[in-house]
């Protein structure tokens, strides 16, 4: 098992690409030994951004490949291996040199509008916290989202609703043992060089499994993925309650009141009525709608909720997460006594009393599958360290 922080660093409006690229390798250039440079430039039907790169700078070309996601082509630029997230299945093993990829930065996105635009530095060894500085080996079956290394990742994609950029880096830490209540503190050297770059912000634990931990938790997935298809299917299987509220199955439907009209119709805060219903459980909120706490059994308990602003349905989900995995069943509890409504469209809110029915009957939920489902789940797992528990909910 391999434990790290992820630092996200705060971004000011109308910071550039180029700019954060140009003052993270200005930090990492100061760094004893060589920190190596990473990008990935992608792009969905639209070429021009990808070609017009290839024109100026040839070298690029050898980088080029495809992959499929969403039913669309996408067409990409990098030295990211196949072990990473939407990697190169064959990257060439020559080196960019930092100037190009600086030029190519300070063309993003008007010059060179990819979809998404990454430039990372890898192996910076102040990030390292461990006391054996050893290389973080990705493995193929192990798809890693951002360099687990000691590293830095600037970061360029359309989001909703607009451009938006980040800055994530890496700390590895050695475990502790099971018993010790804390990881090691981050250096303030760490925070101080970060904070040249931009603000340091949010700081979460990651954990990355070895190649024995990843076969036990493939061999166990059937079996958790049968757990999780059985409450979807019967939410209240295992308990003789029911939920408080009984909601007319015709409502279950598409066609729910816009979040924009919620003030003009008295509609109660969604936020409110989660804090209400959730408080009691031992549940803190968070933001954009998520709720969480601590299981028995140090694991983290996630509630999360989404509104469709346009469509006006609620839809909810619970997950489990671990050291060694998440799982996630979506949350059926709007029609009859004790079963749902389509856990894909949501349940679509008519009047504001519905709101407030749908949202306790998710409380309700949540209060009995901590007695049924989680218990399941969780007896696949030991039991999380006492610093895991303490870094994961804070």
């Amino acid at each position: 098992m391999h434990v790290f922080r992820r630092i996200d660093l705060k971004i000011k409006k109308h910071t550039s690409f180029d700019h954060l690229v140009i003052a993270a390798q200005r930090v990492c250039s100061a760094d004893i030994g060589e920190c190596h440079a990473k990008f990935a430039l992608r792009d969905c039907r639209n070429t021009t951004a990808l070609e017009r790169v290839k024109r100026k700078f040839p070298i690029l070309a050898s980088f080029e490949y495809q992959y499929e996601e969403g039913g669309s082509d996408w067409f990409a630029l990098s030295n990211f291996g196949p072990g990473w997230f939407r990697g190169n299945p064959k990257p060439p093993t020559d080196r960019i040199p930092l100037d190009v990829l600086l030029e190519i930065a300070s063309g993003v996105p008007r010059a060179y509008a990819f979809s998404y635009a990454e430039v990372a530095f890898l192996n910076v060894s102040w990030l390292d916290m461990r006391a054996k500085k050893v290389p973080i080996i990705v493995h193929h079956d192990r798809i890693v989202q951002f360099p687990v290394d000691p590293s830095i990742s600037i970061i360029s994609s359309w989001g909703s609703p607009r451009r938006r950029i980040e800055v994530v880096a890496a700390s590895p830490v050695d475990a502790p043992t099971p018993s010790a209540e804390r990881l090691p503190a981050i250096s303030d050297e760490i925070l101080s060089r970060l904070d040249s770059i931009a603000e340091v912000g949010r700081i979460r634990l990651e954990v990355t499994l070895s190649p024995k931990e990843i076969a036990d938790q493939l061999a166990i997935r059937p079996e958790l993925d049968a757990i999780r298809e059985k409450y979807v299917r019967e939410p209240l299987c295992g308990s003789n309650e029911a939920l408080p509220h009984s909601l007319d199955k015709s409502a279950d439907s598409v066609g729910g009141v816009p979040i924009i009209m919620f003030k003009e119709l008295g509609f109660p805060s969604i936020k409110k009525c989660l804090i209400s219903a959730f408080r009691p459980l031992g549940y803190k909120y968070s933001k954009n709608y998520n709720l969480s706490k601590l299981s028995k059994c140090g694991n983290l308990l996630e509630v999360s909720f989404d509104y469709s602003p346009m469509m006006g349905s609620l839809c909810a989900g619970m997950s489990v997460k671990g050291p060694l995995g998440h799982h996630s069943v979506g949350m059926n509890v709007g029609a009859g006594p004790n079963r749902a409504t389509n856990q894909h469209m949501g349940y679509a809110i008519h009047d504001a009393r519905m709101l407030v029915d749908v949202i306790e009957n998710c409380a309700a939920l949540v209060k009995i599958w901590e007695g049924t489902l989680i218990p399941e789940i969780e007896k696949h797992w030991p039991p999380a360290p006492a610093w895991y528990a303490h870094e994961i909910f804070k």
